[in-house]
């Protein structure tokens, strides 16, 4: 029997929507976010006869409309085009992650939707590859990029189910300690799908950073669990979406997330991560060694 090699149709239309949440984000970082997205739309259009495009931003700093300026400045220094759609607003109070996602994902009407951090980078062909291969592929709901560091060092956004004791030695041991549990942490992120050069693979856990997600898909999951104000509710939503399509680490989509972690915000960020992680567990089940 032969082999079935997908092929990638020229569909007429093709609706994606996108949202940004930020909060004291760096003006710089989110240029670039908005340049490459915008690069990226512009050459998903030549793919697509007919492709609609809606950016919503919301802006969490609701004091000083930080970033909303800033946008506004950036819209108007370069081509804002390829956004069919454009919704700038800014949030009565920091709502949070996912609740402020949510506000967005309640108005669109797309095939597509995207899920960005305003500190991440796009490759000029990354919408180009997650689009097809959700096109091609009817039964996978989530696409995950192929992401490097702001100095070019592999990262590893997929993740199996998490322990307990490998989010603290992740997060908060000492690089001499994490030496001696490097396969273990290794085997929790996922390295042998990247380091291999496996791909595309069926993933547990994508990270927030960056999702492609089918928003009939999403809506049907019911968006972001507003209960996680800030961590683990990537984790929370790639469970559930996990139980009704398939999750996919797609190596040929490529980013650059110049974020940290938790543990070098300060003690506030760990507070957030532990109640998160409380909350996690409590819902999908403990998990201790």
């Amino acid at each position: 029997m032969l082999p079935v090699v997908p092929f990638y149709i020229k569909v007429l239309a093709v609706r994606i929507s996108i949202s940004i949440v930020t909060f004291k984000s760096s003006p710089a970082l989110l240029a670039g976010t908005l340049q490459s997205l915008s690069n990226a739309i512009g050459v998903l259009r030549e793919q697509y006869d007919d492709l609609h495009c809606f950016l919503s931003l919301i802006d969490n700093e609701s004091k000083n409309y930080h970033n909303l300026y800033h946008v506004e400045t950036f819209l108007k220094q370069v081509n804002q085009g390829e956004f069919d759609d454009l919704e700038l607003q800014v949030a009565e109070s920091n709502l949070g992650y996912g609740r402020g996602h949510n506000l967005a994902i309640s108005k669109v009407d797309s095939d597509y939707h995207i899920i960005l951090n305003p500190d991440v980078s796009l490759a000029d062909d990354s919408l180009v590859e997650a689009i097809n291969h959700l096109q091609a592929y009817p039964d996978v709901g989530l696409v995950s990029p192929n992401g490097k560091d702001g100095e070019g060092s592999q990262l590893y956004l997929c993740k199996r189910y998490p322990k307990i004791f490998d989010l603290v030695l992740r997060g908060f041991a000492p690089q001499g300690f994490k030496r001696f549990f490097a396969r273990r942490l290794a085997d929790y992120e996922m390295h042998d799908i990247v380091e291999q050069g496996a791909g595309p693979v069926t993933v547990p856990i994508a990270s927030g950073c960056c999702m492609v997600i089918r928003t009939s898909l999403l809506n049907e999951v019911g968006s972001f669990d507003e209960d996680y104000f800030l961590y683990f509710e990537d984790f929370d939503l790639s469970l559930r979406l996990g139980k009704q399509a398939r999750l996919v680490y797609l190596p040929e989509m490529k980013i650059i997330h110049y974020g940290g972690h938790a543990a070098g915000k300060g003690l506030w960020h760990i507070l957030l991560f532990a109640t998160s992680a409380v909350k996690f567990y409590r819902r999908h089940g403990w998990c201790w060694i």
